[in-house]
């Protein structure tokens, strides 16, 4: 009956510190050890070794070429003047653009 409530008593302690660090408490179960020195090794040692994963991934991401969606308005909705303003459009592209889009 006593490790039941000094089990119960870590539980209640060691998930306010999972939700300190931002670790979802239903994991309590995966890092509760036998003392809280053990829970707490296990807890850090969990939380480092997410960050380190994370931050693997996504590098790997930004480092494999990933660019996010850019969003493109229709040339059709674009005003004869922000064509002008473009610098990638020449005088003659901005009226080109301009006249067919109508």
């Amino acid at each position: 009956m006593e490790k039941e409530k000094a089990r119960a008593e870590m539980v209640a302690k060691f998930k306010d510190t999972l939700i300190e660090r931002q670790i979802p408490s239903n994991l309590i179960d995966f890092v509760l050890g036998d003392d809280e020195e053990t829970t707490t090794a296990n807890i850090e040692l969990f939380e480092n070794s997410m960050k380190t994963y994370i931050n693997s991934q996504v590098s790997e991401k930004l480092n494999n070429g990933y660019k996010p969606p850019i969003q493109t308005t229709p040339v059709a909705s674009k005003t004869y003047e922000g064509l002008l303003n473009n610098d990638n459009l020449t005088l003659e592209d901005a009226m080109e653009f301009f006249n067919n889009e109508k």
